[in-house]
């Protein structure tokens, strides 16, 4: 019994060695990448930041390289990567904030594709099931855009509704400024 016991000591440490060590390369090559992207390298970013994702998928920095490989494929215009990108971030940092941010990114991917009713969608979807994030006021205003083009009665009610939510909000006039632009 203590020799099974002794191997499954072995084996965690063994695990828990490993994770160490991927994460110190990791950071390593994440780092490297951040100053690539502060410096506007953005195509060698890119290609550190694949690369962390693809040598070391279980680090702690191939999650934080999501945002970053979406941003990097949104400004080249490859939104379905961009996507992608983001719903991984999404899905691997499991909280309502950069769910949040995840959503609002991924809708601007499908603004940029031409794709308004679908970037309507997971935006409505995304109010709904978070009605009282602190992101919930952009949400609001890109939506109320959304529809400006589109429903302009849908729009006015959008701007209502954030008028009365956030009275407080630095953006408070431009809302009500959208708002009276609706009533002309």
């Amino acid at each position: 019994m203590s020799f099974i016991l002794m191997g499954v000591i072995l084996i965690l440490c063994c695990f828990y060695g490993y994770i160490k060590y991927t994460d110190k390369k990791a950071e390593k090559l994440y780092f490297k990448a951040l100053e690539r992207f502060e410096e506007d390298k953005l195509d060698e970013a890119l290609k550190i930041f694949e690369e962390i994702r693809k040598r070391y998928p279980i680090s702690r920095y191939s999650k934080l390289s999501f945002p970053f490989l979406g941003y990097i494929y949104f400004s080249k215009g490859d939104y379905n990567k961009a996507i992608l990108a983001y719903e991984n971030f999404k899905k691997t940092m499991q909280s309502d904030i950069y769910t949040f941010l995840s959503v609002l990114s991924i809708s601007c991917c499908y603004e940029e594709e031409k794709k308004t009713d679908e970037a309507i969608k997971i935006l409505e979807d995304l109010i709904k099931r978070y009605p009282d994030n602190p992101l919930e006021e952009f949400a609001l205003l890109k939506l109320e855009m959304l529809y400006r083009k589109k429903d302009k009665k849908r729009a006015k009610q959008i701007l209502e509704r954030f008028i009365r939510k956030y009275p407080e909000s630095p953006f408070f006039y431009i809302a009500k400024a959208r708002l009276l632009s609706y009533n002309k």
